[in-house]
């Protein structure tokens, strides 16, 4: 019986805009050469802003021209209502990161929204804030638990992991599933201050 192949997806969410179309060339490489046309591959991916979003875009053209064997899965940290408070709805950017959410959300396939923690779910009924990394971190421990893939937008930075982060969800796979789920990591660019652009930036293949 053929394995259920099932593609997580991880990444940064502060990309360069100069960045995206040769990570876009990866992200379509990575599904073209790694799985046949006509076997199913499940795609669960978050939808946040930045890389997600780029590779959740990238699935949908795919699929409605050389791939219609994926499947695209919403697969969010928390109940919607909860989530779109996560998106800039009047960022300059048009479409803006909320309206570009809801527009990938109409089109993936299904939808599947991770319950708010015990913790969290009490505090969200007595109408305070809860603790969003909490999470992060059940979607980061989901995604490891139910990929048989994992597509890493990461710029493999392994100091100061935040739970639920990119570099904190590829750690998890490789230290918990060792040489039994594979990771194709794309070398990403983050734009944030202070940071160094890889030498090997946009460059993709499988981690060793």
């Amino acid at each position: 019986m053929e394995t259920q192949i099932t593609v997580g997806v991880t990444g940064h969410r502060h990309l360069f805009e100069a960045d995206k179309p040769r990570l876009g060339d990866e992200i379509r490489r990575f599904f073209l050469e790694n799985f046949d046309a006509n076997q199913p591959v499940r795609i669960l991916d978050g939808l946040a802003e930045g890389a997600d979003q780029l590779v959740a875009g990238t699935v949908l053209e795919l699929k409605a021209t050389e791939r219609p064997n994926l499947r695209l899965t919403a697969f969010l940290p928390m109940p919607i209502q909860f989530y779109e408070a996560d998106f800039d709805a009047d960022s300059d950017e048009k479409p803006s990161p909320r309206e570009a959410f809801y527009r990938l959300l109409l089109r993936a396939d299904e939808t599947v929204e991770l319950p708010l923690l015990p913790e969290n779910r009490q505090l969200a009924l007595e109408g305070g804030d809860f603790n969003r990394v909490l999470q992060y971190d059940l979607l980061g421990a989901q995604l490891a638990a139910h990929s048989t893939h994992l597509l890493a937008l990461w710029d493999g930075r392994t100091e100061d992991l935040k739970p639920g982060g990119t570099g904190d969800v590829v750690r998890r796979v490789l230290t918990t599933s060792p040489c039994q789920k594979k990771v194709w990591h794309i070398v990403t660019p983050q734009n944030k201050k202070n940071l160094t652009r890889p030498e090997n930036a946009l460059q993709g293949g499988w981690i060793e």
